[in-house]
């Protein structure tokens, strides 16, 4: 399966982003432009790595 390396205009909703793994694929993906949808039971670390992609240039919000 080819992955597509621009996410320019597609948004992706990453659950388990506030930490690990999850996180890991969050940046990954706003790194490649995609707008990201963050989510995590810990409220606070999702709000966390949604606010270092924005600092980063990206687009993103967490949702709880």
């Amino acid at each position: 399966m080819a992955v597509s390396k621009d996410m320019m205009g597609k948004v992706a909703l990453v659950t388990g982003a506030g930490q690990g793994m999850g996180k890991a694929v969050a940046l990954e993906l706003a790194g490649l432009g995609a707008s990201l949808v963050i989510n995590d039971l810990d409220g606070c670390l999702a709000k966390q790595t949604a606010e270092d992609i924005i600092q980063r240039g990206g687009q993103a919000f967490d949702v709880t």
